[in-house]
């Protein structure tokens, strides 16, 4: 008998989605640290509306409550934004999750969509996707306090800027002497969007959350604090005090250090200052989802801003057809990896309406050999006949939960499929006949011997593929909270009429470990499938076996496998033209996208990693990946275009 979780069908309505039902079911938001100002009464949002609804119906009903995030005025929508299903907002629920709860949200969020869009009820596709919680202090309330727009910079009337190189990224150092003019006094950072900031005052026009800096602004902490940069991001409400929210910027170094020093990093250059940038560092929760599927709403805000910036400085400037190279070195390895994604289908389509030549340099991803990816393929000589069993190894002390993604091929009926969930001392903690994974929002508990809810199954397709995931709750979790056992998982898949799938099933696994100077005790889980890894000579395999389960080659980052504008960059040694181990690549076979281009991110087999900036002028350090390789690809093609212009300016 298949159980429901009763309190995702019968409290709140679907408006949520089992996602967002299973990271606040008991009343607050598992997966959120310790936030910086205490008050969170405000949550990130994304609302999602069925396909050719149209987003103006929404902009057009006013709600002090709900803010939508476009930037666009009324006519730009009406032009280039017909085909959009989705729009991050900030809610203001007038407290915390747990003291209003999310019966009380879905029914103002419902009161929304009633008068904005009255016929909605009863039809599917409309929802919110709520993402991070917002700390009061970083959230303006009522008009924005008065303060000086943002101006070009005179000095620059005989020498425009060329090219515009945005980065969005963690711990970002945007008062660095790398992201400086060759003077080292003034910075080439125009705007910096601070998402994670604890104070400061927000600008006209600005986001709806967090703190903007200005260059004028950068400049005047430049001068007031340039011998003690500790002091001065302090000052700029880039620090906090809660170690476990995850203040990356008191590290010697940060990823967003290493990426945009690689990326944009040029001060010796005496045409430095014909590089303009453009920073939006993204805040702790958000780097601490690998999973990208909780905090979507915040990277299309940063998108979205970074499309406006660069209009104005292009606009203030002056040059035509300001090329704008984004830089964005995160990766999710679930998702459909056909660019049918909700976020990848976002920044294409935000990309796309720039008519400026514009490029988004992406990392392929490190999970080559980390065995996240499984592909079961069609039977050939009894093709009605699935019998399939995925081994998941879940790691002891994991304090993070471990999901789980099958993706079908397009039009498959699930209704076709069984699925038994076994956990590793036998115990079969769900199970689920044909015919029972037919609703989206009708999650299937996943219990252990001991009657305790540790996960749950549920729907989450794209428009184009139908997804099954499988959550499972951390292996270590504190207090008396229900764990799931450590050790070998399997998901049995069974059916009769397995021509009813369309094709073969995607097995990822979402990426699950800590990212650099973020603990939360993530340990990844992986398809332990006995294949071997390693050749009769010691050396990582690098080819699949085509009658087994793990694959290697489709491991792309997802955002990745959408192609437009987009340049995917993998690792290779410096001192060689060969691929790094980990670097992920695309199908061996078949339409789906590829690896660009490699680009160095070891120096040798010995020595790893290249050396970048530190948070601090004139520090460096070491740091190895796809995401050391694409900022190398960003500087190439900004310095391509900033040759082009140079004869004409």
């Amino acid at each position: 008998m298949v159980e429901r979780v009763p309190e995702m069908l019968e409290k709140p309505s679907s408006l949520f989605g089992p996602a967002t039902m299973w990271r606040y079911r008991d009343g607050f938001n598992r997966s959120d640290l310790q936030l910086p100002g205490g008050d969170t009464r405000y949550l990130t949002a994304l609302v999602r509306l069925p396909d050719g609804e149209k987003i103006d119906r929404l902009f057009a009903w006013k709600d002090d409550r709900i803010r939508l995030l476009s930037p666009l005025k009324e006519a730009e929508r009406r032009a280039v934004r017909s085909t959009e299903t989705v729009v991050p907002a900030v809610i203001d629920i007038g407290g915390s999750i747990g003291e209003i709860g999310l019966s009380a949200l879905d029914e103002r969020l419902k009161a929304y969509l009633d008068a904005a869009i009255p016929e909605w009820r009863g039809q599917p596709g409309y929802g919110f996707e709520i993402g991070e919680a917002l700390a009061a202090v970083t959230v303006p309330s009522g008009t924005p306090a008065a303060a000086a727009a943002w101006t070009p910079d005179p000095a620059l009337a005989g020498g425009r800027p060329r090219v515009i190189v945005a980065v969005i990224d963690d711990g970002i150092p945007f008062a660095h002497r790398a992201l400086r003019d060759a003077s080292g006094q003034k910075t080439r950072v125009e705007f910096c969007w601070l998402q994670g900031a604890s104070a400061g005052m927000v600008q006209p026009n600005s986001p709806a959350w967090g703190r903007e800096y200005l260059r004028s602004e950068i400049d005047d902490l430049i001068a007031n604090h340039s011998d003690d940069e500790d002091v001065l991001y302090h000052e700029a409400g880039a620090t906090t005090p809660h170690y476990t929210y995850g203040t990356s910027i008191g590290r010697f170094g940060t990823h967003g250090s290493h990426v945009a020093g690689l990326a944009a990093g040029d001060p010796a250059d005496a045409h430095s200052e014909t590089v303009r940038i453009i920073a939006v560092q993204l805040s702790p929760a958000t780097t601490l989802d690998t999973t990208g599927r909780n905090r979507r709403s915040a990277v299309m805000a940063a998108f979205d801003y970074i499309i406006e910036r660069a209009k104005m400085i292009e606009q203030a400037y002056g040059p035509p057809d300001l090329p704008l190279v984004i830089n964005f070195s995160y990766g999710y390895t679930g998702g459909p990896h056909d660019g049918s994604g909700v976020l990848a289908s976002y920044i294409r389509q935000r990309i796309d309406q720039r008519p400026e030549p514009t490029a988004l340099v992406l990392p392929a991803g490190n999970t080559f050999q980390s065995g996240l990816y499984c592909r079961i393929e069609p039977v050939a000589k009894q093709p009605e006949r699935l019998r399939k069993t995925i081994p998941w190894r879940i790691q002891a002390n994991d304090r993070t939960a471990s999901p789980l993604e099958l993706w079908f091929a397009p039009g498959a009926a699930l209704t076709a499929l069984a699925l038994d969930v076994i956990d590793p001392t036998g115990f079969t903690a769900a199970s689920l006949k044909t015919g029972d994974i037919t609703n989206p929002f009708a999650p299937v508990e996943v219990k252990n011997d001991a009657s305790e809810v540790v996960g749950h199954v549920y729907r989450d397709d794209t428009s184009a593929r139908p997804c099954l995931v499988l959550d499972l709750e951390a292996s270590e979790t504190l207090g008396n909270a229900p764990q799931v056992a450590a050790g070998l998982w399997r998901i049995e898949l069974r059916s009769d009429t397995a021509s009813a799938l369309n094709g073969g099933i995607d097995c990822r696994l979402q990426r699950d470990f800590d990212p650099m100077n973020h603990y939360q005790g993530a340990r990844q889980s992986y398809f332990d499938t006995g294949e071997d890894l390693f050749d009769k000579t010691g050396v990582l395999k690098t080819d699949d076996d085509p009658k087994g389960l793990l694959r290697r080659y489709g491991t792309l980052n997802d955002l990745a496998t959408n192609a437009s504008h987009t340049i995917v960059v993998g690792a290779a040694y410096e001192d060689r033209d060969t691929p790094a181990p980990y670097s992920s690549a695309g199908p061996v076979s078949g339409a789906e996208p590829t690896v660009d281009c490699l680009w160095p991110a070891e120096t040798n087999r010995v020595l790893s990693g290249l050396r970048g900036a530190g948070t601090r002028s004139g520090s460096t350090f070491r740091l190895s990946g796809t995401s050391t390789a694409a900022p190398g690809i960003t500087r190439a093609i900004a310095d391509v275009y900033r040759e082009e212009r140079a004869g004409g300016i």
